[in-house]
C-alpha cells in the first residue's frame, strides 16, 4: 500500500522517472503492480511531454494482462501533443478510433428508434455518442438516469455512461457515450477527454473588477488546488494556488451592462464566453473568482447575485469526435431563465438611453405625432410596467425616415411572449409609457393604429435616395430565409454580431451573413450606414472584402459577403511555430495594399488585427494561394487632416496606436497595428512586454493614460533574433512601430516601397 502511495505522489507531482523506477522495484520484490500505479506513472510521464516512456508503460500493461484504457492512452497522446508530436498524437488516436469502433468493441443494444427520440427530443446523436440538455439544479447522474428509465421503459436495452460532468447549478450540454464503462465508445471519449482533445464553450455573466473592454479576450492560467473544508454535506472547496495543478482558461467578452443596483458597488458586469482547456473541478468558477470577478449567483466563491437568479453558467457547446471519426458539435442555447436575466440587462440599456432625448408618440399612418417630452430615468425605471414594454431604437425601413428611431409599440408593449392586436392592450402600453414620463395620451386615436414613441428626423433627400440603392429592405411579411439558406454558425456574440454561412436560393452561392443588430444610438446608426455607403461605392480591391448586399430587417441588418475559405490570419499565427521570410513578405504586402484603398478613399479601418484578416483560396485549384481580405469594416471611419480630436477611441489592446489613445486617430495609426502584425510574423509573439486593459474607450482615462505611457516606454530588443538575419525586415518594422508620428511611415505607399518588401 505504501508504494501505491509513494507512485500516485509522484504522478501528481510530475516526477515521472522515480515513478517508473519505483514499478521496477516492485516488480523485483515481487510486489503486485496494478492498473493505479501504472496510471500514476503515466500521468508523471504526461506533465513532462515523455511520450516514448508513457507508451512503454502502456505496453508493459499490456503485456502484464492489466487495462490500459482510454484515460491511460489520453494521457500518452497529450504527451506527444506536449513534445511537439501533435501529428502523431492524431495518427495514434485514428488508429485507436478503429480499434474501439470494431463490433466486438461495441455492445448490441438496438438502434435508438423514432419512438425514443420522442421521449427526448433535445438529445443529439452520433456514432457511438449523444448529448443531452443538462438543466441547472439536476446532477449529471440524475440526467442520466432519468434518459435511461425512459428509453428502457420503451424496450431499449442499452447503456449509457458518463465522460464528463457539470456542476449541480449549472446547464448545458451534456455529452453520454452509448456503451457501458468498458465499451469501445466510452474508451474512445475519455481518450478525446484526457487528451484534451475536446472543445467546450461556457457563457456566464461575472460582476467584479473589469476584465476589459467589450470583444478583449484573456487567458488565466492559475493553478487549482482542491481541498475538503467545507465538509462532506457541501462538497470539495477549489482555491486558486501555486500548489495546485496545472490550468487554464480562456475568456472572451461578448457584452457589458450597466450595474443594477442590487450588486452593489462593482466594476463591471460582463457576460463571457469561457473556453476551460483544462478539466478541473470548479475551474471556470474558481478562475474568475480569482480575478476578482466572480460569476454571479456563485455564492460558494463570492458571487453576487441578481434577483431570482441562479448561478449565471451556461455550458453552449461541445466539439469532438464520434466513433466514426465525424465532428460532433452539440449545441444548446441559453434556458429562458438565464435569457431574462439579459433581457432585463438590456431592457435598462435601453431606458438608459432614452434620458434626456426629445421623443413623441408617433402615429405613423396619420404621419402626425402628440405629446413631445423628454424622459428622465428616474420616471422610467420606477414605472411599475417598465419591464414589460420594450422601446429600444431601430430604424424601421428607409420611409420611417421621419421616425427614424422607433419600436412599435403595438407589437411590442405586451411583453416578451405575445404580440399585441386588441384596442384595450395598446391603450394600456400606451398608458404605461404616459404614466412613466408624464405626458398625456388621450388625443390619439387608438383602434386599430400603428403606434410608437420616436424622435422625427428627416433627412435630406440625396443621402435617402444613395441609402435605398445600397440597402435593400425586406417588405412586410418578408423574410431573410426567402432568399438565404442558412447552415453552419461560425461566430457568435461581441461586436461582430452572429456571422453565420448560408447559401443564396438563386444560385445556390455559398456566402457569408453577417447578422448586426440595429444600434440604440442614432449617431452610431447614422455614422455605420454612411460607411457601408462609402465602402460599397469605392472601386474593389482583391485584398479587400466587399459585400453583395446589405438587407435591413425590423431590427437587425444582414450584410452579405462573398465566403473566404481559407481561415484568419489569427489561427495561421496560432498554428505556426515559424513562418517563412517569404510569406512574411507576401502577407504584409497584402494587408498593405488592402490598408492602402481604404486611405485612398480617405477611409480609415482604426481595428486592424489578425481576427480582421481572412485567408481566400480557390477550392477548384490545387494549391491554390492564399489572398488576404481585409475585413469588418464596422469600426471604419470618414478621415481627413482636418477630422477634429475625438472624445473615444476605437481599437484593440496590444495593436492600437498610442496617438489613438490620445483621440488622434490617422491613416498612420493603421500603419502601426500592421506593424504589429509584422512583429508577430517574424518572432511569433506580441512585441509588448505587458498590455494595460482598456475599460471604457475614452480618451484621457486612466486606462487610456497608463497604455500611452507603456508604450512610450517600451523599449524593443531588436538585436535578439531573429531580427539580426533579417535587417530589412526590422528596418520596416522599426519605421511602422515609431513611437512618434515624425518618425514613422506616412502612409502605405511608403511601405509598399520599402526595400524589404520590393526584393
Amino acid at each position: 500500500m505504501l508504494q501505491v502511495m509513494s507512485i500516485d505522489a509522484c504522478g501528481k507531482a510530475s516526477r515521472w522517472q522515480l515513478a517508473v523506477d519505483m514499478i521496477s522495484d516492485m516488480f523485483l520484490r515481487s510486489l503486485h503492480a496494478d492498473d493505479f500505479c501504472f496510471h500514476a506513472a503515466i500521468s508523471a510521464c504526461e506533465q513532462g511531454g515523455f511520450w516514448q516512456q508513457a507508451l512503454g508503460l502502456v505496453a508493459d500493461m499490456q503485456l502484464r494482462k492489466l487495462n490500459a484504457d482510454g484515460i491511460c492512452w489520453g494521457s500518452v497522446l497529450h504527451a506527444m501533443k506536449l513534445a511537439g508530436r501533435e501529428d502523431l498524437a492524431q495518427n495514434t488516436l485514428e488508429r485507436l478510433r478503429q480499434r474501439w469502433a470494431q463490433p466486438s468493441a461495441r455492445q448490441v443494444a438496438g438502434p435508438i428508434g423514432t419512438s425514443m427520440k420522442k421521449l427526448a427530443p433535445d438529445v443529439v446523436i452520433g456514432d457511438g455518442v449523444l448529448a443531452v440538455f443538462k438543466p441547472a439544479g439536476c446532477t449529471s447522474e440524475s440526467m442520466l438516469e432519468r434518459l435511461l428509465a425512459k428509453w428502457r421503459a420503451s424496450g431499449w436495452q442499452g447503456e449509457l455512461t458518463l465522460v464528463s460532468r457539470l456542476d449541480l447549478p449549472t446547464s448545458g450540454v451534456l455529452p453520454l457515450a452509448l456503451g457501458g464503462p468498458d465499451d469501445g465508445p466510452t474508451q474512445f471519449l475519455d481518450a478525446q477527454y484526457a487528451a484534451r482533445q475536446v472543445s467546450k464553450e461556457y457563457l456566464c455573466l461575472s460582476a467584479g473588477q473589469s476584465l476589459g473592454p467589450r470583444g478583449a479576450r484573456a487567458s488565466i492560467d492559475t493553478p487549482l488546488l482542491v481541498s475538503r473544508s467545507w465538509g462532506e454535506r457541501l462538497g470539495k472547496r477549489v482555491e486558486a494556488s501555486a500548489a495546485g495543478k496545472q490550468a487554464q482558461t480562456k475568456i472572451r467578452i461578448l457584452e457589458l451592462f450597466d450595474i443594477p443596483p442590487e450588486l452593489g458597488r462593482v466594476e463591471a458586469l460582463a457576460l463571457l464566453a469561457v473556453r476551460p482547456m483544462t478539466g478541473r473541478l470548479h475551474q471556470i468558477r474558481v478562475h474568475l473568482a480569482s480575478l476578482g470577478s466572480p460569476i454571479v449567483g456563485d455564492n460558494a466563491y463570492g458571487g453576487r447575485s441578481l434577483a431570482g437568479s441562479r448561478l449565471f453558467l451556461h455550458c453552449r457547446s461541445v466539439s469532438l469526435k464520434d466513433l466514426s471519426g465525424s465532428p460532433f458539435k452539440p449545441k444548446y442555447p441559453l434556458p429562458e431563465d438565464l435569457q431574462r436575466v439579459l433581457a432585463d440587462l438590456r431592457l435598462v440599456e435601453e431606458w438608459r438611453l432614452w434620458t434626456g432625448l426629445k421623443v413623441a408618440i408617433w402615429d405613423h399612418e396619420a404621419q402626425q405625432q402628440h405629446d413631445e417630452f423628454s424622459p428622465s430615468l428616474a420616471g422610467l425605471l420606477t414605472c411599475p410596467s417598465a419591464h414589460f414594454i420594450n422601446l429600444s431604437f431601430s430604424y424601421a425601413g428607409y420611409k420611417a425616415f421621419n421616425a427614424a428611431l422607433q419600436k412599435c409599440i403595438r407589437k411590442l408593449a405586451a411583453g416578451r411572449r405575445r404580440r399585441l392586436a386588441l384596442k384595450a392592450e395598446v391603450e394600456a402600453a400606451v398608458g404605461a409609457v404616459a404614466a412613466a414620463v408624464g405626458c398625456s395620451a388621450s388625443e390619439i386615436d387608438l383602434a386599430g393604429k400603428n403606434l410608437s414613441v420616436a424622435t422625427p428626423v428627416k433627412p435630406p433627400e440625396q443621402q435617402k435616395s444613395k441609402m435605398e440603392k445600397i440597402f435593400r429592405t425586406l417588405k412586410p411579411g418578408e423574410s431573410i430565409n426567402n432568399s438565404y439558406i442558412f447552415e453552419e454558425e461560425i461566430y457568435s456574440g461581441g461586436c461582430k454580431g452572429r456571422v453565420l454561412v448560408a447559401k443564396r436560393k438563386t444560385d445556390g452561392q455559398e456566402v457569408v451573413v453577417k447578422i448586426r443588430a440595429k444600434q440604440n444610438s442614432r449617431a452610431n446608426e447614422r455614422n455605420w450606414r454612411t460607411i457601408m455607403a462609402q465602402m460599397h461605392g469605392i472601386s474593389t480591391s482583391d485584398n479587400v472584402l466587399g459585400f453583395s448586399e446589405i438587407v435591413e430587417g425590423e431590427n437587425e441588418f444582414y450584410v452579405v459577403m462573398p465566403k473566404c475559405n481559407g481561415g484568419e490570419l489569427f489561427e495561421f499565427l496560432a498554428n505556426e511555430t515559424e513562418v517563412p521570410e517569404a510569406e512574411c513578405k507576401r502577407i504584409i504586402r497584402e494587408i498593405l495594399t488592402a490598408v492602402g484603398h481604404l486611405h485612398k478613399n480617405n477611409i480609415i479601418h482604426r481595428d486592424i488585427k489578425p481576427e480582421n484578416i481572412m485567408f481566400d483560396l480557390d477550392l477548384m485549384i490545387e494549391s491554390s494561394p492564399k489572398t488576404v481580405k481585409l475585413i469588418d469594416f464596422d469600426t471604419c471611419q470618414e478621415w481627413t487632416p482636418q477630422t477634429p480630436k475625438s472624445r473615444r477611441f476605437v481599437g484593440t489592446p496590444g495593436y492600437i496606436a498610442p496617438e489613438a489613445l490620445m483621440g488622434q486617430q490617422s491613416p498612420q495609426s493603421d500603419l502601426w497595428s500592421v506593424g504589429v502584425i509584422l512583429y508577430i510574423l517574424m518572432t511569433g509573439e506580441m512585441p509588448w512586454s505587458s498590455l494595460v486593459s482598456l475599460e471604457d474607450g475614452l480618451v484621457g482615462s486612466a486606462s487610456a493614460t497608463q497604455m500611452y505611457r507603456a508604450l512610450k516606454a517600451e523599449i524593443l530588443e531588436w538585436e535578439q533574433e531573429p531580427w539580426p538575419d533579417f535587417p530589412l525586415a526590422r528596418d520596416l518594422c522599426q519605421k511602422l512601430l515609431a513611437f512618434e508620428l515624425d518618425d514613422r511611415m506616412k502612409d502605405c505607399e511608403e511601405a509598399l516601397n520599402h526595400g524589404w518588401l520590393k526584393e
